[in-house]
């Protein structure tokens, strides 16, 4: 009788891990999309564009005239001289691949043709690995002002037009990857666009219902979540919301639902109407109202204040309202 012989036993795999790995990409799309946006909106105000002069004076292409026209009908003044330089390389590079490839176009192949272009135009600009992040937004802002020349940072999170570059798996995943490049390298995310829902429930808590807490503490508290709330609510940067005056609130006490919070005009977008964005009262879920948050603040300043100026103002020791403002460096 021949000996039975025995197959090793295949190691285990985990069947689940590709669904949390495909799960971790679609619960982050949103987190990074609203990071990204961030980076953008920081970055963008540092240099003011400078003009299409920077680029090389020996560069008298066909192709490179043609890139300075995209880019000039790709971005605003407002828009800073090494953001214009990578777009420009961006647009370069693919036409030099595929002559017939068009800017001016979002397809289902942009966002392959985002991320393979990366690199390459990170070397023709002779750019340090860990700026490769900016250079893709940059990139997705171009792709995104073709796509949707008149719609704002705010509005893309109701956009599902399957061009828009930001919404594909490939982009996210790509985004994810760098992003956990430069948390390995050490660098944190300061946007408070990017917190979660989970994020501002810990928040929420940690601010305002914490054990540890006294009076002041929590007087405190209510003004930095609040602080964090409208800055998640309205898609702003921190630096944004801390701006926020009484003036530009439209409340009408037992008369409606919601308050209108008026924006202005959004420094990115190409027509002259002012952004009006509605705060909805949120019976089901208390902790991110954002009626109940502007409630408990005018109730901390109390009668004595007259409701106008800034809208976060500094909370001392003693828990009483101060005249001065918060800022960023005092909320961290």
């Amino acid at each position: 009788m021949s000996e039975t012989t025995v197959q090793p036993v295949p190691p285990l795999q985990n069947v689940n891990e590709e669904a949390v790995i495909e799960q971790q990409v679609s619960d982050e799309m949103l987190h990074l999309e609203l990071e990204e946006a961030s980076e953008v909106e920081a970055k963008l105000d540092i240099l003011l564009n400078e003009g299409l002069n920077d680029f090389p004076d020996n560069d008298e292409s066909k192709i490179a005239q043609y890139a300075s026209n995209i880019v000039q009908n790709s971005i605003t003044d407002q828009t800073c001289t090494k953001h214009v330089r990578i777009i420009k390389a961006y647009i370069i590079f693919h036409m030099k691949q595929t002559p017939n490839w068009d800017p001016k176009v979002v397809t289902r192949n942009t966002p392959y043709d985002d991320t393979r272009s990366v690199a390459p135009v990170s070397v023709s600009l002779t750019t340090s690995g860990d700026e490769l992040i900016y250079i893709f937004v940059a990139v997705l802002h171009c792709n995104f002002n073709s796509s949707s020349p008149y719609t704002v940072v705010s509005l893309c999170l109701t956009i599902r037009d399957s061009g828009l570059p930001t919404r594909f798996h490939a982009v996210s995943k790509f985004i994810i990857g760098l992003e956990k490049t430069k948390a390995r390298q050490g660098e944190v995310s300061q946007s408070a666009q990017a917190l979660l829902l989970d994020d501002m429930y810990c928040l929420h808590d940690y601010c305002m219902m914490h054990h540890s807490l006294n009076n002041a503490d929590r007087q405190c508290g209510i003004v930095q979540y609040m602080v964090f709330l409208f800055a998640w609510l309205l898609v702003f940067r921190v630096e944004e919301a801390l701006s926020l005056t009484f003036e530009i609130i439209d409340a009408l006490p037992n008369e409606r639902a919601y308050f209108d919070v008026d924006l202005g005009i959004h420094k990115n977008a190409q027509t002259d109407v002012s952004q009006r964005m509605h705060l909805c009262a949120n019976d089901k879920d208390s902790k991110i109202c954002p009626k109940r948050a502007l409630i408990r603040l005018v109730a901390l300043y109390g009668e004595n204040h007259d409701c106008t100026g800034l809208l976060f103002l500094v909370i001392n020791m003693n828990g009483t309202v101060t005249t001065q403002p918060l800022s960023s460096t005092t909320i961290s």
